[in-house]
């Protein structure tokens, strides 16, 4: 499995002969929380494996607003790209609509 991050988005290569032959997008932020996405930036991504689970951590701050996240959080999926779960400030995991 080969995963990248670019602006709190993350994408799967697709494959052919080890060759990678495409990207595929299979999570993005969707802030929708607090602020509306055009009044926020991506400052902070990442990606892990731990526990059986790809895990992605996306932050963003609003423009003009001091530190911190104004929306954002960690998601997790077995395979980084079906049945996403999200947690958010209580530390339990629940899962992303379809």
């Amino acid at each position: 499995m080969i995963l990248g991050l670019d602006d709190c988005t993350l994408y799967k290569a697709q494959t052919d002969h080890q060759d990678i032959t495409g990207w595929r997008i299979t999570l993005r932020s969707d802030w929708g929380g607090s602020y509306p996405k055009f009044f926020t930036a991506c400052t902070a991504q990442s990606v892990k494996y731990a526990g059986g689970y790809v895990i992605v951590h996306f932050c963003a701050q609003a423009f003009g607003a001091g530190g911190g996240c104004a929306d954002g959080g960690d998601y997790r999926s077995r395979d980084g790209e079906h049945k996403w779960q999200f947690s958010g400030t209580t530390g339990n995991w629940y899962p992303l609509p379809s």
